[in-house]
C-alpha cells in the first residue's frame, strides 16, 4: 500500500507523534546529522508551530506499507504578494525512487497542491526527480550545494586570524550583534535581506526575492516559541546605516547544530573580507557560548565558488547538492 496522509500537529495523538519523530530521527542518522530534540520537544514545537504560523504549512506522512518512509511539506511566502510562492519539500527516509512518482500518484497531488498558485519551486536531491519534474512540465534552475563541517576539522586558527584583523574598524564600520530587533530594525534589516538574495552569485537570476519586516518579525517569534536563538551580526556605516549582515542559529539548550543561513555586505563594501569576518567572528563567538556545538551548517548556490572556498578554508565540506525546480504559470 502507498498513500500520503495528511498530519496535523494539533489533532494527532501521541503514537502518531511518536512514529513520525522515529523516522525524522533515522533520516537525521542516515545523513550523519546531530538531533537533539526530544520526542516531547519535537511535538511541542510543531504544534507550536502550527499555532503561530501565517505560511498555511501542511505536512503528508508518506506511508509504505505500514511504515512512515518520510514526509513531504508545502508552505506558501510571500501570500498574496507578486512574488507569491508555493514551496514543496521531500524528506524521506530513502533516496526518491522512479517508482515512487507512480505508486504516490505524485503528479496529481503536486498539480493539485499548485493550481492556486502563480509559482512553486521544489528543491529536488535526485536526478530521477529532476527529470520526473521535467517531464511534468518544472523548469530546471539553480543548483545549490549544503555544506558541513565537524567542529574538531574547523580551521579554528584562520577564526582567530580573521577577527584579529578588526576588518569593519579599519573600514570605519561598528559591528554589533542582534537577537532580538526592534520593529525599526527589522524594517532595516529586510531591504538589505532582499538585495542580498537577490544578488546572489547564481546561473538562473529570474526568482526574485522578497524578505518583508513582518516575514522576518513572524520568524522570529516561531524561533523563540521553538527555544532557538537568531543571532545575527550587523554592521552600519558612519551613519548608522546597515550595511552588512550576518545570520545564524542556535538552539537555546545544549545545541549540537550551529546554522549559518546568510553572510553578506553591500558591493560597496566587498572584496575586502567583511563577509568572512562575520562567519569567523560568528562561529567563535557561539562556539564560546555554546560548547556543546558539535557542527556547523550552511548552503549556497554552487555557481558562488568565492564563498564556497571561502568555506572549504575554514573545514566546510559538500555534504548534499539539490536543483532547484520551478513551476510558473
Amino acid at each position: 500500500m502507498y498513500s500520503l496522509q495528511l498530519f496535523d500537529p494539533l489533532s494527532a495523538n501521541s503514537e502518531e507523534f511518536k512514529a513520525l519523530y522515529n523516522c525524522r530521527l533515522k533520516i537525521a542518522q542516515r545523513d550523519n546529522e546531530c538531533y537533539n530534540k526530544n520526542l516531547e520537544e519535537f511535538s511541542n514545537d510543531l504544534r507550536t508551530f502550527y499555532n503561530n504560523s501565517t505560511v498555511n504549512y501542511t505536512i503528508y506522512k508518506v506511508i509504505e506499507g505500514e511504515n512512515i518512509i518520510g514526509t513531504i511539506e508545502h508552505y506558501t511566502n510571500n501570500k498574496g504578494k507578486k512574488e507569491e510562492i508555493l514551496i514543496i519539500e521531500f524528506k524521506l527516509l530513502h533516496k526518491f525512487k522512479d517508482d515512487y512518482w507512480t505508486n504516490f500518484q505524485l503528479e496529481k497531488h503536486i498539480n493539485n497542491w499548485t493550481k492556486n498558485v502563480l509559482k512553486s519551486k521544489i528543491e529536488a536531491e535526485e536526478e530521477i526527480l529532476v527529470n520526473l519534474l521535467k517531464q511534468a512540465g518544472w523548469r530546471k534552475s539553480n543548483v545549490k550545494v549544503d555544506l558541513k563541517v565537524n567542529i574538531e576539522n574547523l580551521n579554528k586558527a584562520l577564526l582567530e586570524e580573521y577577527v584579529l584583523k578588526e576588518i569593519p574598524k579599519k573600514l570605519n564600520l561598528k559591528a554589533e550583534v542582534l537577537l532580538s530587533p526592534s520593529p525599526k530594525e527589522f524594517e532595516e534589516i529586510s531591504p538589505l535581506f532582499t538585495d542580498l538574495l537577490n544578488d546572489m552569485v547564481r546561473t538562473d537570476m529570474s526568482h526574485v526575492f522578497l524578505i518583508t519586516a513582518e516575514e522576518l518579525v513572524e520568524i522570529q517569534k516561531l524561533n523563540e516559541a521553538s527555544n532557538n536563538i537568531i543571532h545575527r551580526i550587523i554592521l552600519r556605516d558612519s551613519n548608522n546605516n546597515i550595511v552588512g549582515i550576518s545570520i545564524n542559529k542556535v538552539a537555546k539548550d545544549k545545541p549540537q547544530t550551529l546554522w549559518q543561513y546568510m553572510a553578506g555586505v553591500l558591493p560597496k563594501y566587498r572584496n575586502e573580507g567583511l563577509t568572512t569576518w562575520m562567519k569567523a567572528f560568528a562561529y567563535q563567538k557561539l562556539l564560546r557560548e555554546f560548547p556543546s556545538i558539535k557542527e556547523i551548517k550552511t548552503d549556497c548556490y554552487i555557481d558562488n565558488k568565492a564563498i564556497i572556498h571561502i568555506n572549504k578554508k575554514m573545514g566546510f565540506e559538500i555534504d548534499k547538492v539539490t536543483t532547484d525546480m520551478f513551476f510558473e504559470k
